[in-house]
């Protein structure tokens, strides 16, 4: 199998479902004063991180991520999210209580711990892959780019190969595996 350079994944409909907001988080009334230590991880569910002082507040990721992070962990393949969510803190805190998990399906490592580029902040994607560019030498050419949110693909980058994912299902191993195999298109 033919890995690109590089994989990048946005994180909003992507990675999971919806957004993650921080005004929904640390609300309740046990509240921690920094948002993100209100952040944990659902221990019912391994793919659901749950506000600690509000459970009915919670961020679930799409079933398939794990093992698709794992995948490419395991294949050495580097990995970058991108997102112009201005709560990097949170992102982080959130893909930390989640688990990569290996070929056997056993959980791993943390997925952030999985991350080699983390490009989370209010800014255009453009300047997001523009940093990536510059840090990881590569061409767009050489990157795929997973992204569920339509909205945000108005920041063009020439050669940059984006996979849209325009429904609520985010990244599905299905779709993974359809560009993985399409690869270089």
């Amino acid at each position: 199998m033919v890995y690109p350079k590089l994989v990048v994944f946005g994180l909003d409909n992507t990675l999971w479902k919806g957004s993650l907001d921080e005004s929904r988080f640390g609300k309740g009334a046990s509240a921690f004063p920094v948002t993100k230590d209100n952040l944990e991880l659902d221990p019912q569910n391994s793919l659901t991180v749950r506000d600690r002082s509000d459970h009915s507040v919670s961020l679930e990721l799409f079933p398939d991520v794990p093992g698709i992070i794992g995948q490419l962990h395991d294949n050495n393949v580097p990995i970058a999210i991108v997102s112009r969510n201005p709560h990097k803190d949170m992102s982080d805190r959130a893909l930390y209580y989640v688990k990569a998990q290996d070929e056997k399906g056993s959980p791993a490592q943390s997925i952030i711990h999985c991350v080699k580029y983390d490009e989370v902040y209010n800014s255009s994607k453009t300047e997001h892959f523009g940093k990536i560019k510059g840090w990881s030498q590569l061409d767009y050419s050489n990157m795929l780019f997973f992204d569920g949110e339509p909205q945000e693909q108005d920041d063009h980058v020439d050669g940059l190969k984006v996979i849209n994912l325009p429904d609520s299902e985010g990244l599905t191993r299905a779709k993974f595996d359809d560009a993985i195999e399409k690869w270089p298109i």
